[in-house]
């Protein structure tokens, strides 16, 4: 069971950077983008995921 409606994008985020051969393909701000634009009645913007080098 998720917390909420975005927990998808933290996992999608979460899982490139512990194994970013095996999701190389997967693009996290793309999933967000296509939500917000399918579900939300407000603009997709903002930063939602920090990744510290």
């Amino acid at each position: 069971m998720t917390r909420e409606m975005l927990d998808f994008y933290s996992y999608a985020q979460l899982a490139k950077l512990f194994h970013p051969d095996e999701f190389a393909d997967l693009d996290p701000e793309a999933l967000i983008k296509d939500y917000f634009d399918k579900y939300m009645p407000i603009p997709y913007e903002g930063t939602w995921f920090v990744k510290y080098e």
